[in-house]
C-alpha cells in the first residue's frame, strides 16, 4: 500500500493506492500549519484533518490532476505558491 499526500494552503488530500496506479481512494480535509512558535518546538511542519472520501472514476481523476500539478513544479514550470493554490482549487472543484 502506497500513501500520498498533496498539501495547498487550506485543503490536502491523501491518495492510497493497494497496487501502483490503482488508486483505492483519496481522503480530503483540511491543513492545519503550525505558528513559528510551536514550529520551533518541534512541531510537525503540518497537520492533515480527513473530512471525506472519493472513490471510483472521481479518485481517479483527481489524483491525475493533482499528480500532473505537483510533475509541473518539479519541472520548474509553476512556482510552489501556484503548486498551492492550484492544488486548493482541484481539491475544492471536487470536495
Amino acid at each position: 500500500m502506497r500513501k500520498t499526500y498533496y498539501m495547498g494552503r487550506e485543503c490536502g488530500a491523501q491518495t492510497v493506492e493497494m497496487r501502483r496506479g490503482n488508486i483505492s481512494y483519496i481522503s480530503l480535509g483540511s491543513v492545519e500549519r503550525p505558528s513559528p512558535d510551536e514550529q520551533a518546538m518541534g512541531a510537525p511542519g503540518w497537520r492533515f484533518r480527513p473530512s471525506c472520501r472519493l472513490t471510483g472514476k472521481p479518485a481517479k481523476a483527481l489524483a491525475d490532476r493533482l499528480s500532473s500539478i505537483s510533475i509541473a513544479h518539479g519541472r520548474g514550470e509553476i512556482t510552489a505558491e501556484q503548486r498551492l493554490d492550484a492544488t486548493d482549487r482541484a481539491i475544492r472543484a471536487e470536495g
